[in-house]
């Protein structure tokens, strides 16, 4: 369902759809998450969405690819440039929680 709101660019229903507590990360049967869909079709809105939702954004497909590659692949830069700060932001996280950990 969250797979067709992305093919059809539909942001309310895929918030709609996100609200009912459904997993941003599941994986089709092409290995592609939600995420990886929304970047493969350029959506910088869905993408952002997907991220603000939980969608994990260094989620390897079968193939090998994230969606900051596959956003690349089709020239989407803004695309790539949401996820590129989404990745920081959460490495940044993770540096702080192990920084905090005693040694």
């Amino acid at each position: 369902v969250l797979f067709y709101a992305i093919e059809k660019g539909n942001l309310i229903y895929a918030q709609k759809i996100l609200s009912q507590n459904l997993d941003p990360n599941l994986v089709a049967e092409n290995g592609y998450t939600p995420l990886m869909y929304a970047a493969t079709r350029g959506d910088a809105k869905m993408v952002d969405l997907l991220l603000r939702n939980g969608a994990d954004v260094n989620t390897v497909s079968g193939d090998g690819d994230t969606a900051i590659e596959l956003a690349l692949r089709i020239g989407s830069q803004e695309c790539a440039d949401i996820l590129k700060r989404a990745r920081a932001e959460q490495l940044a996280r993770e540096q702080a929680v192990q920084s905090r950990q005693p040694r």
